[in-house]
């Protein structure tokens, strides 16, 4: 039985919440199917959305801005953790950045492995409740939180909605990662739970507080390795989905990997 025919089930529950929860966007990143990146005079790009994804040192390498306008991408991502690009943005070379990708046309993410500024690990031996627990029965700062958890939560928001107000995406598309690949909680609460579904959780609550802030806002919900299958108990709020198939193969076109998706 071939790769395909095993997860033809769970693939395509995958890709119903993919479409449910994407209401107003899939990111995606690769090439079309016979066409390329850009348009043909007169036509719209294939993908609406193209672009790369640079850390603060990338960034100040090279003329970023003139050269995504010259490829004909279409959006510049930030990365890797939110304090570290807060503090960039804060400097005159981040201002004169996001002055320069505002005057070319150029789009503005921020795409971070947020969890460990949003729910800081030293806070482990005063509120234990709020971290995950391994399945040793003990509570660990080492990955994601306790979803069930109401105090994790707020804190968690409530730090999301500080960084929205310093790093405001252009396309109001929100990326605040949970510890991608890494375990959820395992307390009697949540393991009853998929770690798909603490995800999504945690995002839904995540995605009404940045509302709060900016209206646009949508979050991305990471859809690979641990949390690859779709929810089975928690609905989405609309928003977006990002698919990040750690499988993909690069020197196959996407449309011919289709059961990774």
């Amino acid at each position: 039985m071939t790769n395909r025919e095993t997860r033809r089930g769970p693939a395509m529950a995958r890709r119903q919440f993919l479409g449910r929860a994407a209401a107003t966007s899939l990111v995606a990143v690769g090439t079309a199917p016979n066409r390329g990146l850009t348009a043909s005079p007169g036509k719209e790009p294939f993908f609406k959305t193209r672009g790369v994804v640079l850390v603060p040192s990338d960034i100040t390498t090279w003329n970023w801005p003139e050269q995504a306008k010259r490829a004909g991408l279409s959006t510049i991502g930030t990365h890797v953790v939110p304090h570290q690009v807060a503090e960039f943005v804060e400097t005159d070379e981040g201002q004169a950045f996001l002055e320069r990708c505002q005057a070319l046309g150029i789009e503005v993410e921020h795409e971070l492995h947020a969890m460990r500024d949003l729910l800081p690990s030293d806070l482990l031996k005063k509120a234990p409740e709020m971290f995950r627990m391994n399945e040793e029965g003990e509570r660990a700062a080492d990955a994601n939180l306790c979803v069930h958890s109401r105090a994790a939560i707020d804190l968690v928001c409530g730090n999301a909605q500080k960084y929205a107000r310093k790093l405001r995406p252009t396309t109001g598309r929100y990326f605040y990662w949970i510890d991608d690949g890494l375990p959820m909680c395992r307390c009697p609460k949540c393991r009853e739970l998929t770690d798909s579904d603490q995800a999504l959780l945690l995002e839904n609550q995540m995605l009404h507080a940045l509302r709060q802030v900016d209206s646009r806002a949508t979050l991305a919900h990471l859809a690979y390795l641990n949390t690859y299958h779709a929810p089975t108990k928690v609905k989405p709020q609309p928003g977006s989905a990002e698919a990040a198939s750690m499988e993909i193969c690069r020197r196959a076109r996407i449309a011919d990997q289709r059961s990774l998706w």
